[in-house]
């Protein structure tokens, strides 16, 4: 192996070399081409020297890095300095020289010349701490979509997905071509329903203030002649909500936009699903900024939010901890976790058909609650389906669907009875039901909502795609975000009461 000296002495050498090829490109006297094909060797040089220093170096601590470490000469430890570092320098320096190059060539073409033979130049320069070694940036970025698109993870040979064969067996099996239905077989979704119980309301801000009346006296009475008159009294306060934000990414590939744009379309549809989804949990059970604080989570607030609080609960009940909604149900699913909810009424069921008509009855009172006591009319109920399909089969003592037969009539009915069989539209006790998995079985509500709340928007739902994020461009990467910025406003949580099936 070549001692220490004439390593550096080739290191010197070929910086020298480096130099004059730069300047015979910038000379005209050499081509890109012919300058390319040279960098190339050069930069395995270069490295065969600086590896080479690295192992001489390494030799001479086995022997004697005692005594340097000891200064046993007087001199200080030698400081080496790193090869990669000093390659990002070198790499450094020839990007800037190459950088000027480009800007003479455009300068020449400008004025009518042609940019004698030199073109583009772009070099890959790792900026990192100075102080450490240079390390190059890895291929590949976490969350990436369709991950072995060609350019970033190449698939195996003869790769298959899961659960496909594409080639039939046999000794001419790899002959016969398949054929390929054109689409993706898209998973299915719940659809989100919440939303459409509201009122929306375009915002300009990301707070919203407001003025609740709070109380009133009325001390009003019969008052004799020259008596002193009563004095009635009226409370006010102020409250605010707050604008949320959901967001949502998904990355892919150039290839993988070019190569399979039908995935690339999936890929942007689910992408501004998972914020609708996400937004229908954060409805009823998000906890505030940076999200949105939900319905039921003003059931049982912390004290000290400045919201009016409390749901209607006429009847003393223990409260229910730890509810999740959601609950991961279907694909693309979200959940949320509420602490606490305080039903208004709880209800043990009966066991046999008449169970059905015991949940019925159970949301009438409840709806009774709200009228009688806050004077306002509840205009829809949310039910998980296992809880729907128990009120839909309720039966009576005959056997008889109370509310209309597999075949779309009732018992006793013309064939014809206006289609209340048919699941479309439902109703309950003349109020609008929605059905929906994000609702947890047993725990219904039933409301005012357009009285009682309204949806705060700032915007709609934004889509953006750039491939200028961090290094997409580099890696040849574009990435979609999704987002919407909302709020919910419950002036009247009253208007809302939960009914508990035990």
């Amino acid at each position: 192996m070549p001692n220490a000296l004439a390593l550096k002495q080739q290191a010197v050498e070929l910086q020298r070399e480096v130099s004059e090829k730069l300047k015979s490109v910038d000379e005209g006297g050499i081509t890109v081409a012919e300058f390319s094909q040279y960098m190339e060797n050069a930069t395995k040089q270069d490295k065969e020297i600086s590896d080479g220093i690295k192992a001489y170096n390494a030799a001479r601590g086995i022997t004697d890095g005692a005594d340097r470490a000891a200064g046993e000469d007087g001199k200080p430890p030698e400081v080496q300095v790193s090869a990669k570092y000093k390659q990002a320098q070198d790499n450094w320096a020839r990007y800037k020289k190459l950088q000027e190059i480009a800007k003479n060539n455009a300068q020449n073409i400008a004025q009518g010349g042609n940019g004698s033979g030199r073109g583009d130049f772009s070099f890959d320069i790792p900026l990192k701490n100075m102080a450490d070694d240079m390390v190059f940036k890895a291929q590949g970025v976490a969350g990436l979509q369709g991950v072995t698109a060609a350019g970033t993870t190449a698939p195996p040979t003869g790769y298959l997905a899961p659960g496909q064969v594409f080639l039939t067996g046999g000794a001419a099996g790899t002959l016969v071509e398949p054929e390929f239905e054109p689409g993706i077989a898209e998973l299915r979704f719940y659809p989100n329903v919440i939303e459409s119980l509201f009122p929306s309301v375009p915002v300009n801000g990301g707070v919203v203030s407001y003025v609740k009346q709070t109380g009133m006296t009325n001390n009003a009475a019969a008052t004799p002649e020259g008596a002193t008159k009563p004095t009635s009294s009226v409370a006010v306060a102020r409250y605010s909500d707050t604008i949320g934000k959901i967001t949502n990414l998904e990355r892919v590939t150039d290839e993988t936009i070019e190569d399979a744009p039908q995935f690339w379309a999936l890929v942007q549809q689910d992408g501004v699903l998972g914020v609708s989804r996400k937004f229908e949990v954060e409805l009823l059970a998000g906890v505030g900024m940076p999200g949105i604080l939900g319905l039921l989570t003003r059931n049982a607030p912390a004290a000290g939010l400045s919201y009016p609080s409390g749901f209607l609960a006429p009847t003393v009940v223990t409260p229910v901890t730890n509810v999740v909604i959601g609950g991961q149900v279907g694909s693309g699913a979200s959940s949320a976790t509420v602490a606490s909810i305080t039903p208004g009424r709880k209800y043990t069921l009966p066991t046999d058909y008449t169970k059905g008509t015991a949940m019925a009855e159970a949301l009438l009172q409840a709806i009774t609650d709200i009228r009688v006591t806050y004077f306002f009319e509840p205009d829809a109920m949310v039910l998980n389906p296992t809880d729907w399909t128990t009120l839909r089969l309720a039966k009576d003592a005959n056997g008889q669907y109370l509310g209309g037969s597999f075949f779309g009539t009732n018992y006793g009915l013309g064939a014809n009875n206006g289609g209340v069989g048919i699941e479309d539209n439902l109703a309950l006790w003349g109020k609008r039901v929605v059905s929906t998995p994000v609702q947890p079985v047993g725990l219904p509500i039933v409301g005012d909502f357009r009285d009682g709340g309204k949806i705060l928007r700032r915007g709609g739902m934004r889509v953006d795609v750039t491939n200028m994020n961090g290094f997409d461009f580099e890696q040849n990467l574009w990435t979609m975000r999704a987002e919407i910025r909302a709020g919910l406003q419950v002036k009247r949580p009253e208007l809302f009461e939960i009914v508990q099936f035990a």
